[in-house]
């Protein structure tokens, strides 16, 4: 058997498991951070075809186990897939709090690394590097 079907009837039994334990929720916790090489997704009304792994994306996994939500949704509870978004739209331990200031701090890191970056490959290819080449703006 290949990967896809292994992890496919696991995925299948640990989701319809009465019972709970350790491998079950590794299993699915790891399924958080999936996500399918290819694909297509939805770009004003049409079906376009996308590679995902050309994006870079970072995913915020909350810890929910005080809301006693399910870990996933089976086929069979898709139906139930709205108020389960519904829900988590309304608790506040799903969301991901942050403010400007932090938002600001990172990409400053990000413009200095780049800035940095730069000026090291210039030097490595022997070009000369001048103060007004590089601005970093705070």
């Amino acid at each position: 058997m290949d990967f896809i079907t292994n992890f496919s009837e696991a995925f299948d039994y640990a989701i319809n498991s009465d019972s709970e334990d350790a491998a079950q929720n590794f299993l699915l916790s790891q399924m958080y951070y999936f996500k399918p090489v290819y694909g297509t997704m939805q770009r004003d009304g049409e079906e376009t075809p996308r590679i995902f792994t050309d994006e870079c994306e970072w995913r915020y996994i909350p810890d929910l186990s005080s809301l006693n939500l399910p870990q996933a949704v089976s086929e069979q509870d898709i139906q139930s897939i709205n108020t389960l978004n519904k829900t988590l739209d309304l608790s506040k331990e799903s969301w991901l709090n942050f403010n400007f200031d932090e938002i600001k701090e990172q990409l400053n890191m990000l413009y200095v690394k780049h800035a940095l970056l730069t000026a090291k490959k210039m030097y490595d290819e022997g070009d000369c590097i001048s103060d007004n080449e590089i601005t970093i703006a705070f």
